[in-house]
């Protein structure tokens, strides 16, 4: 199938519209007209209903591409196919106004059939945008997730990698993971805990790709320039981190004295999470990830990685030799699997497996608690206290999207639901 049939087939596999189920809603409720649409996430509206704009608007779960980039106008002209001069209801859960004074709002739109949709979630699944979170505003905010994601997949408007022009470099060429989350092991300094969270760059293509320059959306709506640091090889990858430090051709920082990735909700509760995008000269998206995963979230390894075996309470005390405290990891498959792009999480240690990690079938890892030399079957945490609880914990294998590959637990701890 041709990549145009293709991208058409993913298209119709789309629902056509997000409803908002009756009573959902809770919070800040207002009706307004709409009198003009700036672009493809900001409209003018008349609350008072006397031919006047008296309010300007932000929606909620959304940012598509701005004023004179590609996207712009088709963009904008899709938001004002749906609610140009149309009464609609502005709703949000905090009520918040932003930066220029604009309302932070979900905008419903009512349509055929007595029906009413979400402005936001209309305009991500066809791709006109990106899913950008707000704190504290909960509803539609999975819905929102799970059409930016769909259209994601499908290669829909601007996730259509080619739609602002060819290149630089290879189309399919550049992958993203993003560790959203750091360790909190209490002896780190800030600036280590920030530098922990990161985005990884692999060039998967045949020739050496240089991000230099590109725009890279970190979290919500920061944006950052990459910085230089010269070509990514063919097969390997570059980390940029939030916080501090000297640039090379392996490790970038952003310089950002603050967190900016959103933790992902794997425990139920709030659907939490955020998104980062790798945008090139043209405005084209050529690598993203959103976490935590709500589209095909199915375990990559197909089960073939399991614990195999855990020393949680060894004799003595584990305190003076924490290299007797370790996880096993086994490849119970037929084929190698890659374990580059696993995490492991034991609680307050985060670990990133090294990209081009990998197991053959039958061979077993152990990842222990202390210190030591690594080698490709023998990893560790390089922890300063146990960091597996006696009496109450868990260990989770997870992909940076966080899909759980495996997880453990023990006392009254639980594992993800469904994991």
């Amino acid at each position: 199938m041709t990549r145009p049939a293709l991208l058409a087939a993913c298209a119709l596999a789309l629902p056509l519209m997000v409803l908002v189920p009756s009573g959902a809603d809770a919070g800040t409720y207002q009706k307004a007209k709409v009198v003009r649409v700036l672009d493809g996430d900001t409209i003018d509206v008349d609350r008072n209903h006397d031919g006047r704009i008296d309010a300007r608007v932000r929606l909620i779960g959304i940012d598509a591409p701005e004023h004179g980039l590609c996207g712009f106008r088709a963009s904008t002209n899709a938001l004002k196919s749906l609610v140009k001069h149309k009464n609609i209801e502005l709703r949000s859960d905090k009520g918040r106004t932003g930066i220029m004074n604009r309302l932070e709002r979900r905008v419903i739109v009512p349509i055929a059939g007595g029906q009413k949709v979400d402005a936001s979630t209309w305009m991500l699944e066809r791709g006109w945008g990106v899913w950008m979170p707000r704190d504290g505003e909960i509803t539609q905010s999975l819905q929102q997730h799970q059409a930016a994601d769909r259209a994601a997949a499908a290669g829909l408007g601007w996730f259509n990698g080619d739609r602002c022009g060819i290149g630089p470099f290879s189309e399919q060429s550049l992958t993203m993971q993003v560790q959203y989350i750091s360790d909190a092991a209490h002896w780190m300094g800030a600036t280590a805990l920030r530098n922990q969270e990161f985005i990884r760059i692999r060039n998967d293509g045949p020739e050496p790709v240089s991000i230099d320059g590109w725009t890279l959306r970190v979290g919500n709506d920061r944006s950052r320039r990459v910085p230089g640091g010269g070509a990514i090889p063919p097969g390997q990858a570059v980390d940029i981190h939030v916080g501090f430090g000297t640039n090379s051709a392996t490790d970038r920082f952003l310089g950002s004295s603050v967190p900016m990735l959103v933790n992902a909700s794997i425990d139920g509760g709030k659907h939490l999470g955020s998104g980062s995008y790798l945008i090139d000269p043209n405005n084209d998206i050529r690598a993203h990830m959103t976490w935590p995963c709500t589209y095909q979230c199915v375990d990559p390894m197909g089960g073939a990685l399991v614990f195999s075996n855990l020393s949680i309470d060894p004799d003595g005390n584990e305190g003076y030799a924490l290299n007797t405290e370790w996880v096993e990891i086994t490849n119970q498959g037929t084929v190698p699997v890659q374990t580059g792009s696993l995490v492991l999480e034991a609680w307050p240690y985060i670990y990133e497996f090294p990209p081009d990690h990998w197991l053959a079938p039958g061979e077993t890892m152990r990842v222990s608690s202390g210190s030591g030399d690594d080698t490709r079957l023998s990893r560790h945490l390089k922890a300063r206290v146990p960091p597996l609880d006696n009496f109450n914990g868990r260990v989770l294998l997870r992909t940076y999207d966080a899909i759980t590959v495996d997880c453990v637990d023990w006392g009254k701890t639980r594992c993800p639901a469904g994991s």
